[in-house]
């Protein structure tokens, strides 16, 4: 019977452009009572994904499609069109970004990052399954300088593993190699562009200055078109840092937060926030992602 609810799932979810219908709160509790735990399907056209539908951030994936933190994954994406593109996930979890860039950017080199081990090894079960040979996952954390370093995460919610701890449901820990973005460059023999080529999308827990700091030899040189950046004052100040430190810091190296706000995801104190190289004239998200409701995922709230 649930092999069976889980099949219609999927078919009313392709109907809606891989994504569920606004059901409300009641409905969404629903669902996941009657669903599998594990339920295997596209995540997109030409993805296809185990969910395991215990994790918040797949759950939340799984249920919302594109409208995860909208319009992230249609301005992602536009930045990545183009020769030659670069699109780095830094913070990758299962690979949401990863496969949303790519089911629209089938030619771009994609570099995913994510060193929490298990989420690690989700990520690259369905690069491989899916036979994905431009996306490379990579098992590091990027930071400032290179060490090893302790990675908190919980058992539900994968999206809260942080180099940072502090976090009260982060119940297990893990030593992980952490590097700058110059090292990986260096390391895989990547040549910084000339001309802004790069996209990057960084959701690290508080991280998101630090991994910055390393990256900032690229940054001056203007390699990125575009960059996502999460804000999140809470974690940036576990993690010693805070929003208006990484504006100041980006408006040092060539790169301005981008005015339209419509652009932004908005829940509360959790932003995703764009920012262009500061010569450039910005680009317009898709008409279609502007009209977008923004959400951002929280466990059980839809």
């Amino acid at each position: 019977m649930r092999s069976a609810i889980a099949s219609i799932a999927f078919a009313v979810r392709r109907l809606w452009g891989h994504r569920f219908p606004r059901i409300g709160s009641l409905g969404f509790k629903t669902l996941f009572e009657v669903l599998p735990k594990r339920v295997t399907g596209d995540l997109f056209e030409g993805i296809e994904v185990e969910f395991d539908l215990t994790d918040v951030v797949q759950r939340t994936a799984f249920y919302l499609g594109e409208r995860f933190e909208a319009p992230t994954a249609s301005v992602l994406a536009d930045w990545t069109k183009g020769e030659n593109a670069v699109f780095f996930d830094i913070g990758a979890n299962f690979g949401f970004y990863t496969f949303a860039v790519w089911s629209r950017c089938r030619d771009a080199t994609i570099f995913s990052f994510e060193p929490n081990p298990k989420t690690f090894r989700k990520l690259s079960e369905i690069v491989e399954k899916n036979g994905l040979d431009r996306i490379t996952p990579c098992a590091i954390a990027l930071a400032h300088e290179q060490s090893l370093a302790a990675l908190h995460f919980d058992s539900v919610n994968s999206g809260a593993a942080s180099l940072g701890g502090g976090i009260e449901s982060q119940s297990e820990s893990v030593m992980v190699s952490v590097i700058t973005f110059c090292d990986f460059l260096e390391r895989n023999s990547l040549e910084i562009p000339s001309t802004p080529r790069w996209v990057a999308k960084i959701d690290v827990e508080g991280f998101e200055l630090k991994v910055l700091r390393g990256m900032e030899p690229a940054l001056r040189r203007k390699a990125f078109r575009g960059l996502c950046i999460e804000f999140n004052e809470e974690n940036l100040a576990r993690c010693g840092n805070s929003t208006r430190e990484i504006e100041a810091f980006l408006g040092n190296v060539g790169y301005s937060r981008l005015n339209e706000t419509s652009l932004e995801t908005r829940a509360g104190h959790m932003d995703n926030v764009f920012f262009v190289p500061t010569a450039d004239p910005a680009p317009m998200a898709p008409e279609s992602s502007r009209a977008q409701r923004q959400e951002r995922p929280r466990p059980g709230a839809q």
